[in-house]
């Protein structure tokens, strides 16, 4: 039974991919793209969105990396830290409170193994920031070089393959690699021309033999180990114009390299081996700051730097979760929570209500149901439920709807009360008295031939008295 936050009047629960393992403190990527919903109540900060676990009630630390409200609609990325389950894991994101300070805490989001998380947009035209609390920001070679640009996640960085950097000075942060002897590092890149004959060289260890490049379109990874040079060639040939994820890890015997989410190589064993990541800064985009070879043209984003190496499937998760524009969520109905207070003379009277979108209206050609979110009604004793159908078409289409409820002790649904066979554009009220159960969903079935299809909504007002 999921709780609610005191003073907020809206939220919607949204499910994340499901993992091929279960993951601990996982950053997870919250795109909210062009929702009405949320801007139609949230502040135009953003101050007043939180996030909390499935329970409605545990705040999940969080960090906003950009947000806006244009046209009505909230556009805008959120990292929120959660565990991920392979048995499923859901997320409340709650908006509409106008006295909500701001509760970003960017240092929270990201584990102690993360040394640097670089989104990549401008803190000024001539510096980037480090999100973790390690602050490991970068500075540009100078004011817009490189220039910020859009990115695969926001905003990126636009390398002119000419003289184009950003250093990050070197620190004992930056340095526990080597202390852990377990790394994990990449970004995103995307090619804008065609790939150089020379290595290009995206993210190094500046002027040694620890770095990222891409030669004859191919991506290569570099490190030192032992006192020598270890390359590992991915044999995945990098699409120009196309974002590729990147990551390698050393863990103490082997180095691994993934691009987009799946393991390309792996190198041979150097067990008793340990890895140098201990001289001179990080600088992306070149070698070194004077190198006049191998420089990068093209566009990166979302890079970091971890004492650990990550697992296969948290590398994997990572490319299901940031690669899609949506992140890879589902997300539920709008819940609108609000109370009503009325005093008279003689007594206190509080009247509490509810409105639910079971579904909002849109076009379906196929039965569904809302059981993914179900409400919470155990304190409502009276329910108006509203089908209203917009369109339908097809040969003879029928529309079914019925609202469910859930038997707690069984986990079985059963149905509270059905709407008239819907056969075209109609609308319809039902009320429910008495007790309703402790969940409700709605389910729908689209029934007749020639791709029946109906638009329509399903909402309800639940009252506790």
């Amino acid at each position: 039974m999921a709780g609610s936050l005191t003073g907020w009047s809206r939220r919607k629960l949204f499910a994340l991919p499901v993992p091929t393992a279960n993951l601990t403190d996982f950053p997870v990527e919250v795109p909210i793209v062009a929702d009405a919903d949320i801007g139609a109540a949230c502040l135009a900060s953003g101050y007043d969105i939180r996030f909390t676990a499935a329970d409605g009630s545990t705040l999940l630390p969080y960090e906003r990396e950009s947000f806006a409200v244009a046209g009505g609609e909230a556009t805008g990325v959120f990292w929120v830290k959660s565990d991920v389950a392979m048995a499923g894991t859901y997320i409340w994101c709650y908006y509409g409170n106008p006295d909500a300070a701001d509760g970003e805490d960017h240092e929270a989001v990201w584990d102690a193994n993360h040394k640097l998380v670089a989104h990549m947009n401008d803190l000024t035209t001539s510096t980037i920031h480090d999100s973790t609390l390690n602050h490991n920001d970068g500075t540009k070679k100078g004011a817009n070089e490189p220039i910020e640009a859009v990115g695969k996640i926001g905003k990126g960085q636009d390398f002119d393959g000419i003289d184009d950097h950003i250093t990050v000075p070197d620190s004992t942060s930056l340095r526990s690699p080597t202390t852990t002897n377990r790394l994990t590092w990449g970004c995103w890149l995307k090619g804008l021309t065609a790939w150089s004959a020379e290595y290009e060289l995206f993210v190094a260890k500046a002027g040694t033999a620890v770095y990222f490049a891409v030669l004859n379109s191919k991506l290569y990874v570099s490190l030192s180990i032992g006192g020598t040079q270890r390359m590992l060639n991915s044999n995945f040939v990098a699409t120009i114009g196309t974002w590729h994820l990147v990551r390698a890890t050393w863990d103490g015997e082997f180095i691994r390299i993934y691009v987009d989410g799946e393991l390309k190589n792996t190198s041979v064993s150097y067990a008793g081996q340990a890895l140098d990541f201990t001289t001179n800064g990080i600088i992306f985009g070149r070698w070194t700051t004077t190198d006049v070879v191998n420089r990068f043209e093209g566009l990166l984003d979302e890079a970091s730097i971890s004492a650990v190496d990550r697992t296969a499937a948290w590398i994997a998760f990572e490319y299901a979760n940031m690669n899609p524009a949506d992140g890879g969520l589902t997300w539920g109905a709008e819940e609108s929570l609000f109370m009503e207070i009325l005093m008279n003379a003689n007594e206190l009277i509080v009247i509490r209500a509810k409105a639910v979108t079971f579904r909002a209206n849109g076009a379906a050609t196929a039965s569904g149901n809302s059981k993914l979110t179900p409400v919470k009604v155990t304190q409502f004793k009276e329910a108006e439920f509203f089908l209203d159908v917009t369109a339908a078409s097809g040969t003879t289409p029928t529309l079914n709807v019925a609202i469910v409820t859930k038997d707690p002790i069984s986990g079985k649904w059963f149905t509270l009360v059905s709407f008239t066979q819907a056969t075209g554009v109609t609308t319809e009220r039902k009320v429910v008295t008495g007790n309703l159960g402790a969940f409700l969903a709605a389910t729908w079935a689209i029934g007749g031939t020639g791709s029946p299809t109906f638009a329509f909504s399903i909402g309800a007002v639940l009252k506790a008295e």
